[in-house]
């Protein structure tokens, strides 16, 4: 039986291999597998069951693959797949262990291997096509030979493999040595790329110090506040919002202590050691106007440092903030001349003052070419090392504040926020937690932190890098989502034709953005506002949010957004909410939109969902019975309760209401909700442990 990598990628065992080999021409491979009555775990509903809980796919995908096991089955599966997991061998970067590979796409190498020296066994046949080029490229050995040459070995003394055997020099090798390394271009995408997220590297996870945002400025403020001095290293992906978080916790500062704090922002990767220690300069002792100083004067001659200026000193606020920005991109003798600024707030005969504190950032080995901080520059950070994730929430958050209105460049505010209703909808919804994954980090306040996204941050190193020429492209981070509002804030969002159209009574904060479903209406504008978005976010990522906010002109009118309609479901039945007042939408994925729209917001609502919240929710729920098909209704409830504990909290305080109301005649309104919502939904209630 064969199965083709691009629909069976899990159960072979890698996710990015499927990512790589959308051309199976180039990167595919079969596996074919024996049907053996006589192993273990041989039978056909066993095979199944190994296959289901190996591709953890969702079921309709599995079904297909495995309506093709009808005379084939898998053998010894189970065993195999316990020892991958057990020893980690899909884990880690990809590295050469004794005679084999280890890291991710190793499994692949590594059975090429196998099957190149007659290792399979009996109930597996390897089909791959690109074989030779691995065995190659990896196990030059085994083909008597060396896939590249080193520059300073002897050609002579080297046995060439068959594909080099037409080289009469030196330069010829290493120029086919070279086009070689073009023609497995494929290669390096498929096994140098390293699964990407937002937290620690793995081997220090269970050691790191992950926060929020919020969380970030609250111990950045502490560590402020403190009387002695401990620098503090922030470490992140880019694009997150590190520096700007170090700028709104000094302006939060300023506003707490009734001063001004200053933030000099020092980017060492781009100093040389003099521009800290200062240039030298030449004293006479007792003087003189000569610039070349005559031979008589010969030891009356001292030298000194001229203070750099930018470094805070006489004349400067007596307290502030030194923060040193992609500090691990300096050269190593750049870090050593701030090793003395870091530990002893000295330079030379610079003495820094001593209200100033010191903060850094840098990028992980993982976002790029990073140099590794040395222990006596990592050890200067006494104040500690935190590893910064972005949360949807809390960015959202900054999204609706003042450092969010959109300011041109000479600096001017509109007071106008720049960032869509739709695009936080959208975040919110598409973003929410998935109850698959356990969680390994919390915030402060015990929420979850994710450390990896579909649409908020994603990076590809390979689409980023393609084949290897440094094309960049576009991807999503909170900092391009928010650039690319901003122009298309400037370029269509201001346009007086457009602002006309938008209700006069709205939010002044608002007004802009209001014009966004407006300008969505628009065939062209719509164009030009996905194109704008591709160039900063890349086209996935565009395109996904442009598809999802199409639900939004549907359920939105000029007297509120969707946002709105979703938060009057909570706050104020009597305004306009969704799917009340238009008939039952046809599209079943249409609907399931619009509830996991809602379900997003409740989730964002945390604590804050309580008993009156229930009460309008319940309300809700018995108007769009008739819009809205009884089990996905049903599914909403369920998913509200799954993203959000409250919600189970606050429905059980309902029904004990709704007992004492039957014996007191106390609660009423409560008590009526509660007995809505057992008779809209009695068999959920088991399954809500209630």
């Amino acid at each position: 039986m064969k199965f083709n990598l691009k629909g069976f990628n899990q159960f072979i065992g890698s996710s990015q291999v499927n990512e790589a080999a959308q051309d199976t021409r180039d990167t595919g491979f079969e596996l074919r597998v024996v049907y053996d009555e006589s192993v273990a775990g041989g039978d056909r509903e066993s095979a199944e069951g190994y296959l289901k809980r190996a591709t953890k796919m969702e079921p309709a995908r599995a079904e297909s693959i495995l309506s093709g096991l009808s005379s084939a089955a898998l053998s010894n599966w189970e065993n195999a797949w316990k020892i991958r997991e057990s020893r980690g061998l899909d884990e880690g970067p990809l590295k050469k262990q004794g005679e084999w590979y280890v890291g991710k796409g190793a499994w692949r190498i590594n059975s090429n291997k196998a099957d190149f020296l007659g290792m399979t066994p009996k109930w597996m046949t390897w089909i791959d096509p690109m074989q030779e080029d691995i065995v190659d490229a990896f196990f030059p050995e085994l083909k008597g030979g060396s896939a590249a040459i080193d520059k300073e070995s002897d050609l002579d003394s080297v046995e060439l493999p068959d594909w080099m055997s037409g080289a009469e020099k030196e330069e010829d090798a290493l120029a086919m040595a070279e086009s070689r390394k073009t023609s497995l271009k494929h290669l390096k995408r498929i096994f140098e790329e390293d699964d990407f997220h937002l937290g620690p590297p793995s081997e220090v996870e269970g050691e790191a110090d992950v926060v929020s945002s919020n969380d970030l400025k609250e111990i950045l403020k502490m560590n402020y506040k403190m009387r002695h001095r401990a620098n503090v290293m922030i470490w992140g992906a880019p694009g997150i919002g590190k520096t700007m978080i170090v700028k709104d916790t000094a302006r939060e500062l300023s506003l707490e202590l009734g001063k001004d704090i200053p933030v000099v922002i020092v980017t060492l990767a781009q100093m040389q050691p003099y521009d800290l220690n200062g240039i030298p300069l030449l004293f006479a002792k007792e003087g003189g106007e000569q610039f070349v100083l005559p031979m008589s004067q010969r030891g009356q001659v001292q030298m000194d440092f001229a203070v750099p200026c930018w470094l805070p000193g006489q004349g400067d606020s007596e307290e502030g903030i030194l923060f040193f920005d992609e500090i691990n991109r300096a050269e190593q003798d750049m870090l050593s001349a701030a090793l003395t600024l870091l530990l002893d707030r000295k330079a030379q005969k610079y003495t820094m003052p001593s209200g100033w504190r010191v903060w850094a950032a840098g990028n992980r080995a993982m976002d790029g070419p990073v140099k590794p901080l040395e222990a006596a520059v990592a050890t200067r950070f006494l104040g500690g090392h935190v590893h910064l994730v972005p949360t949807v929430e809390s960015w959202a958050e900054w999204a609706r504040g003042d450092k969010a209105f959109y300011k041109d460049i000479d600096g001017n505010v509109t007071e106008e926020w720049y960032i869509p209703e739709e695009f936080l909808i959208f975040l919110r919804s598409v973003e929410s937690s998935d109850k698959g994954d356990l969680p390994k980090f919390f915030d402060l306040e015990g929420k979850p932190i994710k450390t990896e996204y579909k649409y908020f941050y994603k990076y590809d190193k390979s689409k980023l890098s393609a084949g290897g020429e440094g094309v960049a492209v576009g991807f999503p981070t909170p900092r391009n989502w928010a650039t690319a509002f901003q122009n298309i804030y400037d370029t269509i969002l201001s346009d007086p034709k457009l602002r006309a159209q938008v209700d006069p009574q709205k939010d002044p904060r608002r007004q802009g953005i209001a014009g966004f479903e407006v300008a969505l209406a628009d065939p062209k504008t719509a164009n030009l506002i996905e194109r704008m978005l591709k160039r900063i976010v890349g086209a996935t990522s565009a395109n996904y949010f442009m598809e999802y906010v199409k639900v939004f002109t549907k359920h939105s009118d000029s007297k509120s957004t969707l946002g709105e309609k979703v938060a009057n479901i909570f706050e104020d039945p009597s305004k306009p909410r969704p799917l009340v007042d238009i008939p039952m939408l046809k599209n079943a994925s249409e609907r399931q939109a619009v509830l996991s729209i809602i379900e997003s917001h409740i989730e964002s609502m945390g604590n804050s969902f309580d008993m009156k919240s229930f009460e309008n929710w319940t309300k809700y729920l018995k108007d769009v019975a008739d819009k809205v098909k009884d089990g996905e209704l049903a599914g909403h409830v369920s998913g509200a309760r799954q993203k959000n504990p409250k919600v189970a909290e606050v429905i059980r305080s309902a029904m004990e209401a709704y007992k004492e109301f039957r014996s007191t005649g106390k609660n009423r309104e409560t008590a009526m909700a509660a007995e809505s919502f057992i008779t809209q939904f009695r068999e959920l209630l088991g399954a809500f442990d209630i």
